[in-house]
């Protein structure tokens, strides 16, 4: 385990409560395609928070906190 794993389940569950479909296990997530009205920033950082990647996804949770409230999610 390590933060990034942590960073997947949080955006794995931010998939679930913008949508309320099951995220796809193990797999990239962009709520934008079952819900047009999620705004695109929201879209781009479930997609980043879930990437398959490690490299490709969040390094903190203060980076992935950031981005939310510059996405005016504060």
């Amino acid at each position: 385990t390590c933060t990034q794993s942590d960073i997947y389940s949080l955006g794995a569950s931010l998939f679930f409560i913008l949508t309320g479909e099951e995220p796809e296990p193990i797999s990239k997530q962009n709520p934008r395609f079952l819900k047009s009205e999620i705004s695109e920033k929201l879209d781009a950082i479930v997609a980043k928070a879930t990437e398959v990647e490690l490299k490709d996804r969040y390094k903190s949770a203060s980076e992935l906190a950031c981005d939310l409230q510059n996405a005016g999610l504060n």
